[in-house]
């Protein structure tokens, strides 16, 4: 072959060879998210007044302690307003005016980022619980060291868990629950007493006399 037609083949081959891609870089952004709150309590729900509401702040670009979060009620005002605490939870404990009540709660993070949660609660008064003592009957005679049986009927038509409790004005304490065994230690005549919580309200109270023997 003619040396010149060679070393044209040759430049001509090179040329035909595509260049390599051009590299672009850009940087890498990412849009903060916005915060998550939550509340306990559902929408339209009963709620009894006074109470407790409680909740949560979640952000996956901050500490939730840090980010401000609002608790207010269309009816009553700012309720709460502040952070956190460090797992994120919240807790608020009042008085909400009766009937519906609108609640929102919201959360702004340091980019301005808000989040909320609209509730409708159907705020109705405590109901104080109902309690009497069954047994002993009043006016009972019982032995000193031996079993007398005490018992009681409660009731709280919310449905709220309830302290039972008992004393005598003589032994002192004696249990707590709605029906238990006990020895009285001391002879004489015994003030016994019954005195019934809920969570919030105040106490159903009964009160008989019995008397314990030698």
């Amino acid at each position: 072959m003619d040396r010149k037609l060679w070393v044209l083949l040759v430049v001509l081959g090179a040329c035909d060879e595509p260049a390599p891609e051009e590299i672009i870089t850009e940087p890498l952004t990412r849009e903060s998210a916005p915060p998550e709150v939550g509340m306990d309590v559902e929408d339209e729900a009963d709620w009894v007044t006074p109470g407790l509401i409680s909740g949560f702040v979640a952000d996956a670009d901050q500490a939730a302690s840090t980010v401000p979060i609002r608790l207010e009620s269309a009816i009553d005002g700012v309720l709460y307003e502040g952070n956190a605490d460090g797992d994120g939870s919240w807790h608020w404990q009042g008085e909400l005016t009766l009937g519906e009540n609108p609640l929102r709660l919201s959360a702004v993070d340091r980019e301005g980022n808000e989040s909320s949660r609209t509730v409708l609660l159907n705020v109705r008064r405590n109901a104080v619980p109902d309690c009497r003592i069954v047994r002993p009957v009043p006016g009972a005679v019982v032995r000193v060291g031996e079993d007398v049986r005490f018992t009681a009927e409660v009731f709280d038509a919310d449905g709220d868990p309830l302290n039972v409790l008992w004393r005598s004005d003589l032994d002192g304490a004696l249990a707590i629950g709605e029906s238990f065994l006990r020895r009285l230690r001391v002879a004489g005549e015994h003030r016994i007493s019954l005195e019934v919580r809920d969570e919030i309200g105040p106490p159903c109270t009964d009160e008989i006399t019995i008397l314990a023997t030698d």
